[in-house]
């Protein structure tokens, strides 16, 4: 996407509803800041700038979705991660608490908790790994599949209305570039805060 094309995006965003102007920032900034062999030359500065720019726009997208997502998803009786965690498990199929943990990126004894709730709530249960003894797997039951995917449906309406602003060609984009933002974040090397 050309600078054009970014202006162009912008320009076409709907004016009613903050969150598609936000959207259309984003598709920018990404768009500015997708690493390409011809930028390799670019110098520190601008890189800093839009990284800084990027932050902004992320934290401020990432702020809307978590507390709408937050409130869509209490109304199901789930937190967040419980709805990450049955996500990745219907999408998996049943996975040991260390394949799950390193899928959540969160430390055992969280995830533990986090599964626990699951079960109190019925929405997953453990079995017997067959392959190892000494593990047990964890599974989405039919209710927490259920439970999960009336969620799934709640939040994709909301999106739904929050894209029915702007064109076939660019909700696709936004797919597109939010989709390899998140690749290009989840591959990269997590350093120290001091390097």
């Amino acid at each position: 996407m050309s600078r054009r094309d970014s202006s162009v995006l912008i320009a076409n965003a709907p004016r009613t509803h903050s969150m598609p102007v936000k959207l259309a920032r984003l598709v920018v900034m990404i768009n500015d800041i997708v690493p390409h062999r011809k930028r390799r030359h670019a110098t520190r500065a601008p890189l800093k700038r839009d990284a800084a720019a990027l932050y902004q726009v992320m934290t401020e997208l990432l702020r809307v979705y978590q507390f709408r997502d937050r409130d869509r998803v209490g109304y199901h009786g789930l937190t967040i991660t419980q709805c990450y965690v049955l996500e990745i498990l219907i999408r998996r199929g049943p996975l040991t608490l260390n394949e799950l943990t390193a899928e959540m990126r969160l430390d055992k004894s969280t995830l533990s908790r986090v599964v626990d709730g699951l079960e109190r709530k019925h929405a997953v249960k453990r079995a017997a790994n067959p392959a190892d003894g000494r593990s047990t797997l964890i599974e989405a039951t039919r209710f927490g599949t259920r439970r999960y995917e009336r969620v799934e449906a709640d939040i994709v309406a909301e999106n739904a209305q929050v894209l029915a602003g702007f064109t076939a060609a660019v909700r696709r984009q936004l797919v597109v570039l939010i989709g390899a933002l998140a690749r290009a974040a989840d591959s990269r090397k997590i350093v120290g805060i001091d390097n």
